[in-house]
């Protein structure tokens, strides 16, 4: 930043004597200049400052520097995001340019620590961390217009002035004025008297005693001249001091409310700091709840696996409905549809059935399975096997289709899962549909029919739209799609 001149201060005049032109001077509009290109920031600070002074925004430094001197202000803001580096040395530039300047820094919380001694010193009056509200620095540029006040009625030798007295300000002067001149005047005649008879006493008893008058006596008249002019002197400089104490006062107020705001934003940074931690832990609480959920859904999966094996290896494949191999099959899925052991058993499953299905064909005869075959497929066609021979033995004649066979037996094209209800998804509610349809020589499903439902009224029409939208293969007899009536049961488990 080039080195500009800064506006000379004005200069101190005489108590009594000073005209009012400093005063009108100090009540002239009022600038902000601020060194920063955050529209947020900028915003702030203008509802901050609304009817008290108006807001100049610089983009550069050099710039910064003219408005400061054109417009002479006395409050300016530093956007730490804008000014140039190294930040400390621009602000010490600043503050030998224009030593009179109030600077407010606005910048991240870590710059608190770093420009503590510029804090401590007044180099920086305020820092206020981003972003910042407009409240904030509403009490920012109130504290650093009142400041400047202090400073331009100690220049001129006045009291501080209040926001009561602000309004006439110069007839408040003038009687300010007009007190300490009669005051003065008081004292001194006073004095004047005290001393007069003090003299005229001792005058009095000089020739009533016949006494001659002493060198003593002589040198006490003439060191009781300087202190009468001293007593003289006493009242007056006893009144001088007062618009520097007031002064004093307004600072170590400032100074108060600087504490004070600061304390606030300690507590509103800790404050916060305990918020983000609550959130944190929050989070790590609901991820290890939903873990823990979902290690308890594939162990319960894993039991409904194990009571399907048993089913499966005793050649219940589809029946009983409740407590075959593939309700617990249909059970597992619905815990953990992506288990690698789950997807397996539900392959060797169907491979069951379809062994099966093929057995009940005319003319078709079950393979034995070969000595050598691993325990999973031994177990997997044993009770195809087993039902395929019992079933071959029921009756010499060929098998038929039965009128209504288990939808297990059915060759799924297209299957669509229900959709949840959203209501007992919330009420955590769980049941069963049984439904019978007709699989079309075309493969569409038709003639629905709602056999049972538990609990009744809930499920039933997510069932219903489901199977609507599926499709199956036909079932063919001696080469002719036929139709086919089927029965499922759809299971709902949160």
């Amino acid at each position: 930043m080039k080195p500009r001149a800064a506006p000379r201060a004005p200069a101190g005049a005489d108590p009594v004597g000073a005209s009012p032109a400093p005063a009108i001077a100090a009540r002239a509009p009022l600038s902000i200049i601020a060194l920063s290109q955050d529209p947020m920031l900028l915003e702030a600070l203008t509802l901050a400052a609304v009817g008290q002074a108006s807001v100049v925004s610089s983009p550069s430094a050099d710039r910064f520097a003219d408005q400061l001197v054109a417009t002479a202000a006395a409050v300016a803001l530093i956007d730490a995001a804008a000014a140039p580096v190294p930040l400390d040395e621009f602000i010490a530039s600043v503050q030998r340019q224009f030593p009179q300047l109030l600077l407010l820094l606005a910048g991240p919380a870590a710059l608190q620590n770093q420009f503590a001694a510029q804090l401590t010193d007044g180099t920086i009056f305020r820092l206020a961390h981003k972003p910042a509200s407009a409240q904030r620095l509403k009490l920012f540029v109130d504290a650093a217009l009142l400041r400047r006040q202090a400073l331009i009625d100690q220049a001129i030798g006045l009291p501080v002035a209040g926001t009561a007295t602000d309004a006439r300000p110069n007839a408040a002067a003038q009687t300010a004025r007009s007190r300490g001149r009669r005051t003065l005047w008081l004292l001194a005649s006073g004095v004047v008297i005290l001393i007069t008879t003090a003299l005229g006493a001792l005058l009095w008893r000089r020739p009533l005693t016949g006494a001659a008058p002493t060198p003593s006596d002589s040198n006490a008249a003439h060191a009781a001249s300087p202190a009468a002019s001293s007593a003289v002197a006493a009242p007056a400089a006893t009144g001088a001091p007062t618009a520097p104490a007031a002064a004093a006062a307004a600072v170590s107020d400032s100074e108060a409310e600087r504490d004070a705001i600061d304390r606030a934003a300690a507590e509103r940074a800790e404050r916060d700091q305990l918020i983000s931690e609550g959130q944190r832990r929050e989070a790590a609480l609901a991820e290890q709840v939903r873990r823990t959920a979902s290690s308890a859904r594939a162990e319960q999966a894993h039991v409904y696996l194990q009571l399907a094996r048993k089913r499966l290896a005793s050649g219940a494949l589809i029946t009983p409905a409740d407590d075959s191999a593939r309700s617990y099959l249909q059970a597992a899925l619905a815990l953990a549809p992506n288990d690698a052991d789950v997807q397996a058993f539900a392959s060797a499953l169907d491979q069951a059935l379809r062994l099966a299905s093929l057995a009940q064909a005319p003319g078709v005869q079950a393979a034995p399975a070969p000595e050598s075959a691993p325990a999973v497929t031994a177990a997997a066609t044993t009770p195809a096997t087993t039902l395929a021979t019992t079933q071959a033995t029921a009756s010499a004649t060929p098998a038929t289709v039965p009128e209504v066979v288990p939808e297990s037996l059915l060759q799924r094209a297209h299957f669509v899962p229900p959709v949840y209800p959203p209501d007992a998804l919330e009420r955590g509610l769980s049941g069963t549909v049984d439904l019978e349809f007709t699989v079309a020589p075309t493969g569409e499903v038709t003639d629905i029919a709602i056999q049972a439902a538990e609990p009744h009224g809930v499920f039933e029409q997510a069932a219903v739209a489901a199977l609507s939208h599926s499709r199956y293969r036909p079932v063919e007899r001696d080469g002719v799609a036929i139709a086919q009536r089927a029965r499922i049961r759809l299971r709902f488990q949160p």
